[in-house]
């Protein structure tokens, strides 16, 4: 362990999920391309109370109180949308979000450049959650979840075949199609029961002219794999594979026993930062 001025520990980032169920973070080292910790910090959070969850979360756990190389972090809060690199206006990143949804003024707007496709994220997040995230996390550099996850299944895509890239938590799954490696459809659908989740899942691929039995589709989530959700996916869809660990990272003992298909989110900011 490197510490620098002001006791900085050079050779770690610290790397973070955001949303109103969990922060989730992990500890990268940089000099031994290693993942070295994950921890899970669940609470019930609302647009009103995640910053007093996530001051009770620094205040209890020491790893946070430590200062890092650097820090990237993802929040799955709020909506976003992608706008190609053609027609992206930094002056105009307000009105992006209009036509899919209404601006909360208490929210501010902000984009990412897209590192695997000619296009840029825009994404809106309250204010003071911002400013919050900030001061706790110094030089953050921060994306919506979609903008990760579209960078994220590019990477990862194989060949020129269709295929499909899901990540599904206990209430919400955001869905990407690639076809001849290039990013054709991206969406986020929460759901209440898994009647809606199959609705939602369901269609996609019917919009997408899809054929379920010929189109691989490749999951990364934090449920485990007997979760009925995915028994009920195999029922319409034949070719599924639960994505592994980056194989071009080390992961500490502890990270090795959690299931593979596990943490992605946090894996993928490396790869996409």
């Amino acid at each position: 362990m490197e510490i620098g001025n002001n006791n900085v520990i050079e050779n770690l980032k610290f790397i973070f999920h955001l949303d109103y169920s969990s922060f989730t973070y992990s500890i990268f080292n940089t000099n031994t391309n290693c993942f070295e910790k994950i921890k899970v910090h669940n609470f019930n959070g609302t647009k009103d109370t995640i910053i007093n969850s996530i001051q009770n979360i620094i205040s209890q756990d020491p790893q946070l109180s430590k200062k890092y190389n650097s820090y990237l972090g993802t929040v799955d809060i709020g909506n976003s949308t992608f706008i190609p690199e053609s027609l992206f206006a930094k002056s105009d990143i307000n009105h992006y979000l209009n036509f899919t949804s209404e601006i909360d003024v208490n929210n501010t707007c902000l984009y990412t450049k897209q590192n695997f496709s000619n296009c840029y994220s825009i994404f809106q997040i309250n204010k003071k959650l911002y400013e919050f995230l900030q001061q706790n996390f110094n030089s953050l550099k921060l994306k919506h979840s979609g903008s990760l996850l579209v960078d994220y299944f590019l990477y990862i895509s194989k060949g020129n075949n269709p295929q499909l890239f899901t990540t599904i938590k206990t209430n919400a799954f955001h869905i990407m199609f690639i076809h001849n490696q290039k990013f054709i459809f991206y969406n986020k659908f929460e759901f209440e029961n898994d009647d809606e989740f199959l609705y939602h899942f369901l269609n996609s691929i019917k919009v997408l002219e899809l054929n379920p039995k010929k189109t691989a589709l490749y999951i990364n989530s934090n449920l485990e794999k007997d979760h009925n959700l995915f028994k009920k996916l195999t029922r319409y869809i034949s070719n599924i594979e639960f994505m592994k660990r980056p194989s071009k990272f080390l992961y500490e003992n502890e990270i090795m026993e959690i299931a593979d298909q596990k943490n992605h989110h946090l894996f993928g900011q490396i790869i996409c930062e």
